[in-house]
């Protein structure tokens, strides 16, 4: 218990200027925390599942950027589409690996990853395109960018640089209710992320505030604005 404790109150100390490596798996040794997204963003993983394009021709893998224990990816297999999955924390790679493992877990790859490597010559580079930097389709980011370290038009840039002309980007981004979460280091309402995304060159084509739920309950509450985003062709 007295472990427990300081756990916790180091994780609500907040994830600023630490390593965002070492909070991640501390936040993975936390009971609930990882299944946070499970229980109560039942309504904003509707609202994604929605606006995704359906597979093009071929292979045509999905990345989840920072999908943590494998929640978004599964519901995404199950439907029947190929997700790489990437997560900083090494102890939520396993989690995720584990569950597709059960029976109609669905297919797909996941590998430990910072976000801010990717389109180097980084850990997924090698597990999705040996030969090079790898590109995407389609890209989830799902309560993601408010916990990465560099300034937010970077980080949706680098994104932007995965994907082709006419590839989608469907980013989740906190409301007013929600923006004061430990983990997050930029602290942006909706609109002022929409700016951000406009500035890295992507274009929003849809735009839509999901609901806080329970389980199964939606709530009147507002959970997060998602963000159906474009490469121009």
């Amino acid at each position: 218990m007295k472990t427990l404790l300081s756990d916790l109150r180091s994780y609500y100390q907040g994830s600023r200027g630490r390593d965002q490596t070492e909070y991640y798996d501390l936040e993975s040794r936390l009971p609930y925390f990882d299944h946070v997204n499970r229980i109560l963003c039942r309504d904003k993983r509707r609202v994604m599942l929605e606006f995704l394009l359906p597979p093009g021709p071929g292979r045509d893998p999905i990345l989840d950027v920072g999908c943590g224990i494998g929640t978004m990816a599964r519901v995404l297999a199950r439907r029947g589409d190929e997700v790489v999955g990437l997560d900083i924390s090494p102890r939520k790679i396993p989690r995720a690996r584990a569950a597709r493992a059960r029976p109609a877990g669905g297919t797909g790859r996941d590998g430990t990853g910072d976000l801010r490597g990717l389109g180097e010559s980084g850990s997924l580079d090698r597990t999705v395109s040996p030969e090079g930097p790898p590109h995407f389709r389609r890209i989830i980011a799902a309560d993601v960018l408010e916990h990465v370290p560099d300034e937010p038009r970077e980080t949706a840039a680098r994104l932007k640089s995965l994907l082709p002309p006419g590839g989608q980007l469907l980013a989740s981004v906190p409301s007013r209710l929600c923006l004061r979460d430990p983990g997050h280091i930029w602290r942006l309402l909706p609109a002022e992320w929409e700016e951000v995304f406009v500035q890295a060159g992507l274009e929003p084509a849809r735009r839509r505030m999901s609901r806080l739920c329970w389980f199964r309950l939606r709530t009147p509450l507002h959970l997060a604005m998602v963000f159906d985003l474009r490469r121009a062709a």
